[in-house]
């Protein structure tokens, strides 16, 4: 009987964790699953106890509601241009990053779309344009690296990926006492 109830128990504990993690698709998911099966195991003599089964409701409601979230913000930024281009970017820097086609944003092809499909970027109209002529004006790569490079100088005093080789010193011409004179 003990340890019914303290199945019964961690299926409460886990349901109550998946409703407090729903907004992260996978944790909410694997919480709702384990909570589902506590309660299922402690299951006695046909009948659930009220914190099993409140912990499987619980798991069940986290595990559904964080798919519907999940849902509609694929939803929601595919219908909205700027959004869709932006993740389309964000995409295709880290394809681009880890060596992968272009193919696989399926942001820019559109679950099933020319892969030429993208959405352009419409500008706000009272944001400023970027100025192209001006030298100040970094390109996403140089963002991006830069971004790296502040990250790890920050945490680790220095970026141990990219040693800064020392710049030799300029060479400098021969003492008279040395040369004894005679300069060649």
């Amino acid at each position: 009987m003990y340890h019914k109830n303290s199945m019964a128990t961690a299926s409460l504990i886990f349901g109550i964790l998946a409703i407090l993690s729903g907004s992260v698709f996978i944790i909410a998911i694997g919480l709702g699953a384990l909570s589902v099966l506590c309660a299922l195991l402690s299951k006695t003599d046909r009948h659930l106890s009220a914190k099993s089964l409140a912990g499987m409701l619980a798991g069940i409601i986290a595990a559904v509601s964080s798919c519907a979230m999940t849902a509609y913000s694929f939803y929601s930024i595919m219908n909205n241009p700027q959004a869709r281009a932006y993740y389309s970017q964000v995409f295709s820097t880290l394809l681009e990053a880890y060596g992968l086609p272009d193919s696989y944003n399926f942001f820019a092809n559109g679950l099933g779309g020319a892969p030429n499909d993208q959405p352009e970027i419409v500008q706000d109209p009272a944001t400023p344009a970027p100025n192209d002529d001006n030298d100040s004006h970094q390109s996403n790569e140089d963002y991006f690296d830069s971004l790296y490079d502040d990250y790890f100088r920050y945490f680790y005093g220095a970026d141990p990926y990219h040693e800064e080789t020392p710049v030799p010193a300029a060479p400098s011409a021969p003492s008279v006492d040395s040369s004894q004179g005679d300069f060649i």
